[in-house]
């Protein structure tokens, strides 16, 4: 299961398109509805989820959410990090980007996601309150 998305409607196929159809006050032409989250949920788990799939939403607290620190792990200049390539375009991009943050050649993205809890860039952006800057 996973424990990511944001409830879709329930109600069959009818119901499924008549709400990807409409806008968030019910008015035709509105974009998104189950379809399309269970087209993010697919791209992020890297599966197909058919059109009948429940996707529930589990929240955590961020305490829970990371790992503990690894102080190990490197820690790139934000000019390195801005240099890095886009996650998604190819393998060698993963590549750069885990041997920059995490020191190893992390192919597989569950992988490094894992690391990246346990980085100390990673805990202080989760835990930076954007309401009060810091």
């Amino acid at each position: 299961m996973a424990n990511a998305a944001t409830p879709g409607s329930g109600g069959g196929t009818e119901a499924r398109e008549r709400t990807a159809a409409s806008g968030p006050d019910g008015t035709e032409g509105g974009l998104g509805g189950p379809r399309a989250m269970l087209d993010v949920a697919s791209q992020v788990f890297g599966v197909r989820f058919p059109d009948d799939a429940d996707i529930a939403e589990e929240r955590q607290s961020l305490e829970d959410f990371l790992t503990p620190l690894d102080l190990t792990l490197l820690l790139p200049a934000p000019d390195e990090l801005a240099a890095l390539p886009d996650l998604y375009c190819h393998k060698a991009d993963l590549i750069a980007i885990a041997r920059a943050t995490v020191g190893c050649d992390a192919t597989d993205r569950w992988e490094l996601g894992q690391r990246l809890l346990a980085h100390r860039l990673t805990h202080a952006l989760l835990k930076t309150d954007p309401q009060r800057g810091r």
